[in-house]
Formats: C-alpha cells, sequence, structure tokens
C-alpha cells in the first residue's frame, strides 16, 4: 500500500463533491499508448517543442496566476483500483471557453507503477513541470505551484485541457517506463474549488517530512522529529542538546516562512550557526528564498531533499 492510497480515495471524494455543488464536470477517456496519446495532438510535444517563452501580447489565457489561486501535486501508487489509465477529469471551464481569462488552476496527476525508485519518484515529481516540451505552453512558476500561460496561436490550432493532459500522461510514460498508468485532474472552476483541492494538496505535502524521516533511516541516519509547529527557542535548544550534524526546517504556509530566518538568526545568537547545517523545504519555499536566508541547502521535494542531505554530509 502507498502512503498516498488514502489521498487518491480523497480525490475521488472531492470530484464528488464538486459534482454535488453543481460544478461542471467532464471526464475524457483517451488512448494509454504513448504513441496514440500523442497521435492527432494539435501541437508538438517533446525537448524543444516550445521556446518556453510566451508574452503576454501572445497570451490567449493565463492558469494558476498568484492572484487567481493555483495548486499542483504528484501522487503514486501501486493499486490498480485506485488509477484509471488515461482518464481525464475537468472540472470548470475549458481553455478555449476562457479567451484572456485569468484563471484558477489545479492540477493533480495519479500515477501506477509498481517497484518505482527513489530516482524515478523523484523524476515523476520533476516532470509535471513540462517547461519547454509542449507548444505554445509555458510554465512561470514551481514547485507545487502551478502558474502557466497557453499562446493564442496554440489554442487557435487546438489546443485544450485535453491536448495538455495527453501531453503530460505521454511525457510521464516516456520518462519514467515503469509508469503502468496515469490519470489527470485539472480544476478551473473556481479559487474556492482549488483552494479545496490544495488543502488536499497540504495534507499531502505534510507527509513529506515523514517520508523524509523513513528515507533518511533507511539511508542509515538517525533522525529525531520534533514535530510540527515547533518555535526557534525549542529547535535551538533541542540543537544545544542534541549536537545534530543537520537541522531540516519545513514550512507549508508563507505565513510561516519567516519563522525560518528567525530559527537561523537564533542559532547565530547562541553561537550553534556553524555547528550544524540547515537544509529547508516546503510549499512555499525557493532555492532563493533559502539563499537570502542564509539556510545551507534547499529541498524541492523529499526525495531531493534526502540528496541535499547527503551531499552536505559530504562537504562537512
Amino acid at each position: 500500500m502507498s502512503a498516498f492510497d488514502v489521498y487518491l480515495t480523497k480525490l475521488a471524494g472531492y470530484i464528488e463533491e464538486m459534482r454535488g455543488r453543481g460544478r461542471q464536470v467532464r471526464e475524457i477517456d483517451c488512448p494509454t499508448a504513448v504513441s496514440r496519446l500523442l497521435a492527432g495532438l494539435p501541437v508538438r510535444v517533446g525537448r524543444g517543442a516550445s521556446s518556453g517563452i510566451i508574452l503576454r501580447s501572445d497570451t490567449f489565457v493565463e492558469l494558476g496566476n498568484p492572484d487567481a489561486g493555483s495548486c499542483a501535486f504528484v501522487l503514486w501508487t501501486d493499486n490498480p483500483s485506485l488509477v484509471r489509465d488515461g482518464k481525464i477529469t475537468l472540472i470548470g471551464p475549458d481553455i478555449q471557453e476562457s479567451r484572456e481569462a485569468s484563471l484558477p488552476f489545479g492540477q493533480v496527476l495519479m500515477v501506477r507503477g509498481a517497484g518505482l525508485s527513489k530516482q524515478e519518484h523523484e523524476l515523476l515529481e520533476q516532470s509535471q513541470y513540462v517547461s519547454g516540451q509542449i507548444e505554445g505552453y509555458m510554465i512561470r512558476s514551481m514547485p507545487q505551484r502551478m502558474w502557466s500561460r497557453v499562446s493564442r496561436e496554440a489554442v487557435g490550432k487546438g489546443f485544450s485541457l485535453e491536448t495538455l493532459g495527453r501531453a503530460l500522461m505521454a511525457i510521464f510514460k516516456s520518462e519514467v517506463p515503469k509508469v503502468e498508468a496515469v490519470e489527470t485532474l485539472f480544476v478551473t472552476s473556481s479559487r474556492e474549488d482549488v483552494e479545496r483541492l490544495d488543502e488536499v494538496a497540504a495534507q499531502v505535502r505534510h507527509i513529506g517530512k515523514n517520508i523524509v524521516t523513513i528515507i533518511l533511516k533507511g539511508a542509515g541516519y538517525e533522525v529525531k522529529d520534533l514535530g510540527a509547529d515547533v518555535g526557534p527557542e525549542q529547535i535551538v535548544a533541542s540543537v544545544r542538546e542534541e549536537q545534530p550534524d543537520l537541522l531540516g526546517l519545513s514550512a507549508l504556509l508563507t505565513t510561516t516562512m519567516m519563522a525560518m530566518k528567525e530559527t537561523i538568526e537564533s542559532l547565530t545568537q547562541a553561537g550553534l550557526r556553524d555547528k550544524v547545517k540547515v537544509i529547508i523545504g516546503g510549499a512555499p519555499i525557493s532555492a532563493e528564498f533559502a539563499a537570502e536566508i542564509g539556510a545551507d541547502g534547499y529541498g524541492a521535494d523529499a526525495f531531493h531533499a534526502v540528496r541535499i542531505v547527503g551531499e552536505l554530509q559530504q562537504s562537512s
């Protein structure tokens, strides 16, 4: 059983909740073979298919602008009953129905595959951000958020969310051969609906800390989990007592990001900063923010974080 199986079930419940609220819900059954997924698409898909740059004047629709709201995440399982291969569910208006609009945007990719390795899980996380691989589609920000643009030219050729879904499924199956099935969910109905979806995403990201812990322990590291909502004073006290080689900090909301900076400043004031490496991560965090507050490393997701821990250990 995958750690994400319960969240796949919650997604099914979310779709039924949206249907019950009267949202427009469309389901599209696509071919499952990569060649058939790509056959007949109105735009090119693959490495170098797009320049990655779409100017505002060339934009037909913007998806997931920060003012409109967005979220994006990947779930995987080995349970055949939880992922319907080739299925795209769209809640809300499609691209052609939204000329010059700025739509909220939620994107969830549900993947099934037996025996996926840590590296393959990491590749799946990275593959959802397909910048440069779909003609007429540009991603402006990531991770855990999906702010993108679709060009007028691409929509004129017939680009739709079905196009995007088929391209994503083909890319996932091409880049990770062990992937047996991919199902896609897009939400464009309202900011409220995307925020409701993001509640599920937040729960998924919360278990990221536990996944990091499990993987680190499996790699032979000794890990002490201080839990959630831990203040700088308690963290400093624990660093002083435990004398760890590395300290990991996570934030799920922008409102708690600055607590990381406060924690690093508190370590400095306590004379402990040069005694411990600090790695940070979480939904609103970026490599730029890590550098800004003086962290030693940034993990974009659980598997990336574990890799960074190894690199910091080797460099110390």
